[in-house]
């Protein structure tokens, strides 16, 4: 079972491991106790978690991982569990056993592979002394080499879900458990594929012998054509790599065929018995790598031939292009309208608007061999690492772009991938051994202590403070609805807060001034609120997602420093004026009137305090006409007289449900408290009292909700499947006590 920790197990003081040398320019640096098997193995989701794969397990990093604060009062900032490899079950539909073996057949030839494929899939116990014989024949010999995420949604409460690819060609899916801590896996997608293959397994021949193998290979014994060896059979059914692509359109990408199934997370089985679409991609070559281009629409698939492959939803091979020199490709990207091959020290450049770009733009990017290229969401900027380790950024015409802070040598580079918001460059390392094994055991011991490293560099869109500002108002403004997910740069900002204290603490050592070290989080939250200061504000209150954004920097920091109050009541005080103008022409039932009356209050109160802030909490001429109707409508008159008079005291329109007693209104408006003291919660939604059992918890500043089924002004569309805070415009969870 997976478990929670602050380390990942085996990178403690104790380790054999060898020691590893972080990179200069680095943000933030760990050792790792396992070894990457293959290359990209490091993938960030879209809802701030980090999964690193190595040969013993998954390390999946979580920032700002507020499922702790069952268990702890302050949870740290990063969170990291382990999934380790589960057993395969004996019921397995795939990998296929093996067929049991007769005296008769000890001497006969086998087809090619197939010893491999009875080693890989055996079930029998082996007992021996020999290490090497144990290394080699190991009953459930099976390591993970990939694992890919899913979009948001693909896993409860607007997260994401994880696929992995183990070396038996399972494919398991693991949905993260907040009340427990770990990733159980959910689903075996893999023996859903194995009944689909073994049914339309007979309708494909044999592929022609391998044109790159010099020598021919033994005669197996002669057969039927249309039966197939067990070999054969394994490799039909083989997956060599994933892609999970936005849009929820799953990519198996076997050694013949290429399945594209449809994932529904509200499914049982998850994917249907059959797939949406069947590509034949053997013909060019086994697949390599694959990846889905920035919009979903198609599916990019290298392939050991050196051919690059790009098939639409629908199934349609819509081009085959050919790297130059047949060299097979190890890594693809595809930022908009673009295709990236990595092959030998070269990269190459397809564009997707030019139909007759056959040829691409390469040069040679790299001394040594190049393993992994990886590309951004917001700039066309290409990355890549090699085994010289290198990280060099590109950009699509084969231009160098200088970036200080990225290491020119060091460890070979296994991994690469960019933060969703293109805030981090996250790396993975191959460690060699820290010395000579022992000779008695030496398969098992050079094997065991071969390690991994992990590097985090600030990209160029966030190397200073101005520049990061500017990145996330780009951002903030792109997406005026509300923030999805910050946490790359949250990290960032992590990062930089634990540099700043030690040297700090350096500095205060040798009795030195220490002012000038400034933590990144504050000039960049201060830009953050000074962008939004500067909006036309006169008419009506801007979206408040550049001070959501500036929130979340100010909530998380491990040092807690406290927000303007101006900005939690400019950022409510925008969703209640729009509910506010909403509730006023339309017909509200009895419990939507007390939400109406509150939001209303709100605006009044926050009007009249006088709190000291760069912009005019002042009643828009049109919200105060509306406060005016819905006292006319549904208040008193007393709260008409207030509205005119400027002054006056709130009316309790709530009770505590403890001791009945009143809830005032007061300008701390989502921490109330009643006459008796007692601490209650109100809705960021409805402003009012939590009084069901199901409510709505945001992952980052621990804000409240309670949905109704039914639709209100606040919120048209009913219970909605996913909500963003109205505090700090992060994700909700559902949770039911």
């Amino acid at each position: 079972m997976a478990t929670e920790t602050d380390a990942y197990e085996g990178a403690g003081a104790g380790s054999t491991l060898g020691v590893f040398t972080a990179s200069p320019g680095c943000a933030a640096s760990e050792h790792l106790s396992g070894s990457p098997l293959l290359p990209d193995n490091v993938r960030w989701s879209q809802d701030g978690k980090l999964a690193i794969v190595v040969h013993d397990g998954i390390m999946i990093s979580t920032f700002v991982n507020k499922d702790l604060c069952r268990y702890l009062l302050q949870p740290p900032f990063v969170s990291r569990t382990n999934i380790p490899l589960s057993k395969r079950p004996a019921t397995t539909k795939y990998p296929l056993a093996p067929p049991p073996l007769v005296e008769s057949d000890y001497q006969r030839v086998e087809v090619a592979g197939t010893v491999t494929y009875r080693i890989m899939n055996s079930f029998e116990a082996v007992t021996s002394a020999n290490p090497r014989e144990l290394s080699l024949a190991k009953p459930d010999c099976d390591v993970y080499l990939q694992a890919v995420w899913g979009p948001r949604g693909s896993a409860p409460n607007a997260s994401c879900a994880l696929l992995a690819l183990t070396a038996a060609n399972r494919i398991l899916l693991y949905v993260p458990n907040a009340l427990h801590l770990n990733w159980p896996c959910t689903a075996v997608l893999s023996d859903t594929l194995a009944v689909y293959l073994e049914s339309i397994m007979d309708d494909y021949a044999p592929l022609p012998p391998d044109p790159f193998v010099p020598l021919p290979l033994p005669r197996a014994p002669k057969r039927p054509r249309h039966e197939k060896s067990y070999a054969e059979d394994c490799d039909f059914m083989a997956t060599m790599c994933v892609a999970w692509s936005d849009k929820s359109l799953l990519a198996f990408c076997g050694r013949r065929l290429t399945t594209l199934w449809q994932f529904d997370a509200a499914s049982p089985t998850f994917i249907g018995p059959s797939p949406v679409a069947t590509v034949d991609t053997g013909v060019h070559g086994w697949p390599t790598v694959a990846a889905w281009t920035a919009d979903s629409s198609a599916l990019v698939i290298g392939t050991s031939l050196g051919r690059v492959l790009l098939v639409t939803v629908d199934g349609h091979l819509e081009r085959v292009w050919r790297v130059p020199g047949a060299q097979p490709v190890v890594s693809v990207t595809a930022p908009t309208a673009l295709v990236v091959a990595a092959f030998g020290r070269s990269l190459g450049v397809w564009d997707l608007d030019d139909a007759s770009d056959a040829q691409p733009r390469t040069w040679t990017a790299h001394d040594g061999a190049v393993a992994v290229v990886a590309s951004g969401r917001i700039d066309q900027t290409i990355y890549s690492g090699a085994s010289d380790g290198a990280l060099k950024a590109w950009t699509p015409t084969g231009t160098a772009v200088a970036v200080s802070n990225l290491p020119t040598k060091g460890y070979p580079i296994f991994g690469l991938c960019l933060s969703p918001n293109d805030v981090l460059v996250t790396a993975t390392y191959l460690l060699p051994p820290a010395a000579r094994p022992c000779r008695t055991t030496q398969a098992d011991t050079t094997y065991s202590r071969v390690s991994g490293g992990l590097e985090h560099f600030a990209a160029p869109a966030a190397t200073t403070a101005p520049v990061l500002a500017a990145t996330l108002e780009e951002l903030l403004t792109r997406q005026s609805t509300g923030v999805d997910s910050l946490f790359d740069a949250l990290a960032l900002c992590h990062f930089d807060q634990g540099a700043c204290t030690a040297k700090e603490t350096e500095l205060r050592s040798l009795e030195l001034d220490s002012s000038g070290v400034v933590p990144l989080y504050r000039p960049v939250a201060d830009a953050l609120v000074k962008a939004y200061t500067e909006l036309p504000l006169e008419s009506v209150w801007a979206p408040p997602t550049l001070l959501q954004a500036a929130y979340q920097i100010w909530s998380t920091i491990p040092v807690r420093p406290e927000a303007p109050h101006w900005v939690v009541h400019a950022i409510l005080c925008h969703h209640a004026e729009q509910h506010v103008r909403t509730a006023a022409k339309a017909t509200l039932s009895s419990e939507a009137r007390t939400s109406a009356l509150l939001m209303a209050d709100y605006l009044w109160l926050v009007a009249t305090l006088g709190v000291e802030a760069p912009v005019s909490f002042a009643l828009k001429p049109h919200t105060a006409a509306a406060v005016r109707q819905l006292y006319t409508k549904y208040g008193t008159a007393a709260d008409v007289a207030r509205l005119d008079a400027g002054a006056g005291d709130l009316p309790v329109r709530e009770s505590c449900g403890l001791c009945k007693s009143g809830v005032p209104l007061t300008p701390n408006v989502l921490e109330p408290t009643c006459a008796k003291g007692h601490a209650v919660e109100r809705s960021f939604l409805s402003f009012r009292l939590l009084s069901h059992a199901v409510v709505w918890k945001c992952t980052m500043c621990d804000g409240f909700a309670d949905v109704d089924a039914a639709a209100s002004f606040y919120l048209p569309m009913g219970k909605p499947d996913t909500l963003h805070c109205r505090v700090c415009g992060s994700y909700c969870q559902e949770l039911t006590y």
